[in-house]
């Protein structure tokens, strides 16, 4: 029986929840700290604007800290954010909440990482609206509330932030906190694709694969499967190898089917391993040749995945 290299991980998956990671606040408009000078001048022109009471420049210096520093040097950063902070600075109130969600350099405190999540979501600020959702969603610091994480998440989404239309997007595949609805998932799920965000990239090529809330399209599947496997992602290679191996949407090509296969498996794809088995009985020895190649030169470059310019990684909805 045909299916994708990672269906039934895919569908397993889905039914349970995704994993979701937190965001670090960056600056809303600006260039991001030490960019454009070199780290003397930086800091001298950082450390005079916020000592001078600037709450921009007062958060603009913790994050500098917390980027030159290694460690980085917590009491300092600590200091400037919550003075920041104090003049309900949003970026800087959704940093100290990761800072407490997260446990650096000070106490975990999941009701303190809620309360300054929701004093920066209040104003606007999508990355704390994302991140509030999910505190709502697992309950941590605030009651469960699907709904409620709903409601933050939609207004992270509909400020364009790409993780919070990829979160908005599982909680309408699943129905929570809100009706279920494919073509609303396959909506969101879109939109933060066509950011760049490859694990949306995924989550819409298995979509049209499959049909859900789109109309079956495999050449649809392999388009968005492909830019997640161009960017590196190891079951976005095992899908866009069986696509190959069986010519959906694509040409029929054990040699490239071959060569996806080895990626995803390089990367501990099991599922991969079986059909790059499977095929290699398929290809004379000039084509596995080929194959090798393309992969030896593919070896010398580096992996794609998305970087994020903060420290840490945006949240997102993660599909394995």
């Amino acid at each position: 029986m045909c299916c994708f290299v990672s269906r039934f991980r895919m569908l397993s998956f889905l039914a349970h929840a995704f994993l979701f990671v937190g965001l670090f606040c960056v600056p809303c408009s600006g260039d991001p700290p030490g960019q454009q000078d070199d780290n003397s001048t930086s800091l001298v022109k950082f450390q005079a604007a916020a000592s001078s009471g600037d709450a921009a420049a007062q958060f603009r210096l913790a994050f500098y800290l917390f980027q030159t520093g290694d460690p980085p040097d917590y009491p300092s950063i600590l200091t400037w954010l919550r003075s920041s902070t104090a003049q309900h600075y949003a970026p800087a109130q959704c940093t100290l909440g990761y800072l407490y969600e997260k446990g650096l350099g000070l106490d975990r405190d999941y009701s303190k990482a809620a309360e300054n999540y929701r004093a920066a979501a209040l104003q606007g600020d999508s990355i704390a609206q994302n991140n509030l959702g999910y505190l709502y969603y697992t309950g941590h610091g605030v009651h469960k509330d699907l709904r409620t994480s709903f409601k933050w998440y939609r207004a992270a989404a509909e400020h364009g932030d790409s993780t919070g239309e990829s979160n908005l997007g599982y909680l309408y595949f699943h129905g929570q906190g809100t009706r279920h609805d494919y073509a609303e998932a396959a909506k969101w799920f879109r939109a933060a694709a066509e950011q760049g965000d490859y694990r949306s990239e995924r989550v819409l090529g298995y979509l049209y694969y499959e049909g859900l809330g789109v109309p079956v399209d495999y050449s649809e599947a392999a388009h968005w499967l492909s830019l997640a496997a161009q960017q590196g992602d190891p079951h976005a290679q095992g899908d866009l190898g069986f696509l190959y191996e069986s010519g959906k949407g694509v040409p029929l090509d054990y040699v490239t089917a071959y060569v996806w296969y080895s990626r995803a498996m390089a990367a501990g794809v099991k599922a991969a391993d079986e059909r790059r088995k499977s095929i290699t009985r398929l290809l004379t020895p000039k084509q596995l040749d080929q194959a090798r190649t393309l992969l030896t030169r593919n070896e010398a470059r580096p992996r794609t995945l998305q970087q994020q310019s903060a420290p840490i990684a945006s949240s997102f909805v993660q599909i394995h």
